[in-house]
């Protein structure tokens, strides 16, 4: 408990537009690779020759909890879709994920093999319907009509973005279920079922 109120006290220290263009990878341990709640979250499969090209570049000597480092730069840190991602030093093979670790989950692999995936905290989304000037070099939001919000595919919870939810799944309305492209939309019942179902 001690080391979370430390790192959140150092968050709040550093955070700044610098800091906002990185992101804070978890690593696991060799192994792993990661399977998302459903298939539509692959967003895109690249060779790259390092575990930092496909999570995000150069290590900043700056660690927090067991096996978590501060990365900027490539690949899952430029795509702001990006929540997740695995990466085979042998086929050398990277795949992102719009999907959140914690909505999908970690498989067994070949030993050369890990998962990365970016966390995030409230207070990287203080920009939320702030005018884009706000989120220029924020990786964690997009500019949309003129004002920050959630990258594509996910919702406001009223603290952060999180990732859209899929059909039987609560809701509190329609933008919290996947309507593109499955046709979720959010029922009477606060569950994301399919518009089909609806009528």
């Amino acid at each position: 408990m001690t080391t979370l109120v430390i790192l959140l006290l150092t968050l709040v220290a550093v955070v700044d537009s610098q800091t906002l263009s990185r992101s804070y990878i978890r690593l696991s341990g060799w192994s792993k690779s990661f399977q998302p709640a459903n298939s539509i979250e692959l967003l895109e499969t690249q060779s790259v020759s390092s575990l930092l090209q496909c999570g995000s570049g150069k290590i900043e000597h700056f660690y927090y909890f067991y096996k978590q480092i501060m990365l900027h730069s490539l690949a899952c840190n430029l795509n702001t879709q990006c929540r997740t991602f695995d990466y085979d030093s042998s086929s050398r093979v990277c795949r992102l994920f719009e999907g959140a670790l914690e909505t999908g989950y970690t498989v067994s692999a070949v030993p050369t093999s890990r998962v990365g995936s970016v966390q995030y905290f409230s207070i990287f989304f203080n920009a939320f319907q702030q005018p884009c000037s706000q989120c220029t070099e924020n990786r964690y939001l997009t500019c949309l009509n003129n004002t920050c919000q959630c990258p594509l595919h996910s919702f406001w919870n009223g603290s952060q973005c999180e990732n859209q939810r899929y059909e039987n799944e609560s809701c509190l309305n329609d933008e919290w279920c996947r309507n593109d492209p499955l046709g979720l939309i959010c029922s009477v019942a606060n569950v994301c079922i399919s518009k089909t179902l609806h009528r």
